[in-house]
């Protein structure tokens, strides 16, 4: 929320909108139902939403993560997937979207120390990016206004649109594969 034009939802708002959504889709006859996460910090709600779902319709709702779906392509990808770094502004510049390069940043490279550095509690065992390997400790998304001013946790001065466009050629089709699995058909 401290960069303009950020919005939020609660969690419960958060949880009801979901449900509504979904229960709109089931309404119109959709049976089976895959939420595409695109925002790390979603990451948690979503889990909860798909869940507390299931548990109170008895309709199972995947959830897909592009950055798990593409997880061999980004392991090229240098430092953390946190927030608007490399992969993340690569996908912008790969879809299409405005970004202005020249303003690219590189922003809490290493969020730890970062988190240290703002003089909040860290630990060695926080998790740190979306695609986090080994043991770990979840940490709060909120501490992204702490640690930095641009709103990049990473380096986006590495993007480009290449990379973005190889994340894109095999996440659409793995996206396009759950589908066509999930509804149980072959076309």
């Amino acid at each position: 929320m401290q960069f303009p034009g950020s919005m939020r939802l609660s969690t419960t708002t958060f949880l009801q909108v979901f449900r509504e959504v979904c229960d709109s889709l089931v309404h119109h006859g959709f049976e089976r139902l895959i939420a595409v996460n695109g925002h790390g910090g979603n990451i948690a709600a979503l889990t909860v939403a798909v869940n507390h779902y299931f548990e109170t319709t008895g309709r199972r709702v995947f959830l897909v993560q592009w950055w798990d779906l593409a997880a061999d392509v980004l392991a090229s990808v240098e430092g953390p997937m946190i927030h608007a770094e490399e992969a993340e502004t690569s996908l912008a510049l790969a879809l299409g979207q405005r970004v202005l390069m020249e303003e690219a940043t590189r922003d809490a490279y290493d969020r730890g120390q970062a988190v240290k550095d703002a003089g909040l509690p860290w630990t060695s065992f926080g998790k740190y990016a979306m695609a986090h390997r080994g043991p770990g400790v979840i940490v709060p998304m909120d501490m992204l206004r702490d640690i930095t001013e641009s709103g990049v946790v990473g380096d986006a001065t590495k993007a480009t649109r290449e990379t973005g466009e190889r994340v894109l050629e095999v996440l659409i089709p793995r996206i396009v594969q759950v589908a066509r699995e999930m509804s149980g058909k072959d076309r």
